[in-house]
């Protein structure tokens, strides 16, 4: 999504409600390093976006709108909506909380300015698309967003009107060609595959986290940063393949014909990027990419050649970043279905409609229960959609970090209660933490605050981590990891080559617990391994997914100490947690 951060940071006002929107006498944020002497009263501000033909609009951070100024107040009473009751999920196309999450929160919870395109509701009724500048205010204890702001207007003829003009020649910044030399190599390459029957690969280059570094470094960093790929990148390819810079931080490569192993050439491509930091003024910036490639030989139009590609980098990005991903016949509606899901999980977010159930950990000598997993569900056509089902579609459209922390906030909240109710026979409660969340100090902090303000013993709370996380990334995430030991929380580490984690020393803090996936393949012998070298290093070991009688039979038999999943009991609300443990002695 097209957008740019500016690194001014916001120093939030006080919004009350729809028509007294800010205090009368207060100054608004400045922007920039300004005197107060320099700063204008509230009531002129006010008087200026009340008379803008803008759309002005403040909402808090579950999507109720609380203040709209009258060109946003006609727009929207023009599409007959109840201007008393609106939400976002009114506002804004559903594709707009996708962009939310994936673009525009990460930036104003940090405090800065984030403007750029994102698509609207028209007063016709059609989808639009509207240029906005968002600021916020972020909740101190972390996690969640106390408001936000929006001005903004449509721009829908527009963009249409720019996106029929021809593209440029030659990309100014980096000196590649514009992406409409690429449509008329791609209809070449095609009209020759269709005679000659030969392949080539149309590959989607997309910087990761290149927002960030606009955001920490200024746009004159990003610029030489976006050039030093570029080099890079022309590099890897032969002189009669085509190289574009797409838009943004993205690039296209046309390779014709596809001479070597294709995963080999995204392999080279993705090595010229990460191989090393881009020095500039004296500081190393590190970068990598995701790649979506498809191989063909013509099949289609060239949009949908494009759109193919656009896909796999999509998974791409998706899946972590710094990896290819081939595009497969099915993989549009895939992704399509999944962000259709996405959209709405991103809505339900929003709202606060999303439940929390709890997966019992039961210990399989006592048949106690020692502990519980934390799981999101949601409503969606008659039935609840579990944590398996909801979580492809997190990882695709950016919730999945807001996802995570409302159901840690929850989950905390439910174990302080019963900590309260059972005192030290309270279970410990499970949540997961991903890659991204682990990667952001904001998330982390935001735990940490929670943990001291639920006045919990430490040992009540275990985030369960990928191991994958900690053996790749323990460098960058290691002060996150022990910000949140610190505060009092253990660590559940989720995969089966995890005997070297908790038994070899260098610095790696000791899991608490093992996890280990039975619905997946397993060798019994390497299972049995990692359930003794955890219980040598007093490690406990957990079996997930222990759905029906065998995979309890089997876990039983490998020596696990703690089982989650159907066999053993089926999810459970918070308010029935207690008597489950009181009645399991």
């Amino acid at each position: 999504m097209a957008g740019t951060v500016q690194s001014t940071p916001v120093e939030a006002g006080r919004v009350q409600g729809r028509g007294a929107t800010m205090s009368r006498g207060e100054s608004l944020p400045p922007q920039g390093e300004v005197q107060d002497s320099s700063r204008l009263p509230v009531d002129q501000l006010l008087a200026l976006i009340e008379a803008t033909d803008q759309l002005v609009g403040v909402a808090d951070d579950s999507g109720h709108v609380i203040y709209l100024n009258p060109a946003a107040q006609a727009h929207y009473r023009a599409l007959g909506f109840d201007e008393a009751a609106l939400t976002t999920a009114d506002l804004f196309a559903p594709e707009a909380f996708e962009h939310y999450y994936r673009d525009i929160r990460p930036v104003v919870i940090r405090r800065k300015i984030w403007e750029g395109d994102i698509p609207s509701r028209r007063p016709d009724g059609e989808q639009g698309t509207m240029h906005v500048t968002i600021v916020g205010e972020p909740d101190p204890r972390g996690g969640d967003m106390r408001w936000l702001a929006t001005i903004g207007r449509d721009v829908t003829e527009e963009r249409q009107r720019a996106a029929q003009l021809a593209t440029p020649e030659v990309d100014l910044l980096t000196g590649l060609a514009g992406r409409g030399l690429l449509r008329d190599h791609l209809q070449q390459a095609m009209a020759r595959s269709v005679r000659d029957g030969h392949r080539f690969a149309l590959v989607f280059a997309d910087l990761d986290n290149f927002r960030s570094i606009n955001d920490e470094n200024g746009h004159g960093v990003g610029d030489k940063v976006l050039t030093a790929v570029a080099d890079r990148l022309q590099a890897q390819v032969r002189p009669h393949d085509t190289i574009v810079r797409w838009e943004g931080d993205e690039f296209a490569l046309l390779i014709d014909p596809v001479e070597a192993e294709v995963s080999l050439v995204a392999d080279r491509i993705l090595s010229s990027v990460r191989e090393a930091p881009v020095e500039l003024d004296g500081q190393a910036i590190g970068i990598t990419a995701s790649l979506g490639v498809l191989i063909t030989r013509g099949e289609g139009d060239v949009d949908d050649l494009f759109g193919a590609a656009e896909t796999a980098l999509y998974l791409a990005k998706s899946r972590g970043g710094d990896r290819f991903e081939l595009y497969e016949e099915g993989l549009q509606e895939e992704i399509r279905q999944h962000r259709a899901l996405g959209q709405e999980l991103a809505i339900a977010v929003t709202r606060g409609d999303l439940e929390v159930t709890y997966q019992p950990v039961i210990e399989m000598a006592s048949q106690r229960v020692l502990g519980v997993v934390a799981e999101p569900c949601m409503k969606r056509d008659g039935r609840l959609l579990t944590e398996a089902e909801l979580a492809p579609a997190a990882d695709v459209s950016g919730v999945a970090t807001a996802l995570g922390w409302q159901v840690i906030r929850e989950g905390v909240n439910s174990e302080g209660q019963w900590f309260r109710q059972l005192g030290s026979t309270a279970p410990v409660l499970h949540v997961a933490a991903n890659r991204a969340q682990l990667r952001d100090p904001e998330f982390v902090r935001g735990v940490a605050d929670l943990l001291d303000e639920a006045h919990l013993p430490s040992g009540h709370v275990c985030l369960d981590i990928p191991a994958e996380v900690l053996h790749e990334e323990w460098e960058r995430v290691r002060p996150q990891v022990d910000c949140v030991c610190e505060a009092g929380a253990m660590l559940a580490v989720d995969h089966r080559e995890v005997g070297e984690f908790i038994t070899e020393p260098g610095g790696m803090p000791r899991a608490y617990a093992v996890r280990v996936d039975l619905s997946t393949p397993h060798d019994d012998d390497s299972i049995r391994n990692i359930v003794s070298a955890a219980a040598r290093a007093g490690t406990r070991s957990i079996a997930t997914a222990v759905n029906d009688m065998d995979s309890l039979g089997r876990a039983r038999d490998l020596g696990f100490d703690l089982v989650v999943g159907g066999a053993v009991h089926s999810p459970i609300s918070a308010a029935h947690v207690a008597d489950l443990v009181i009645t399991r002695g």
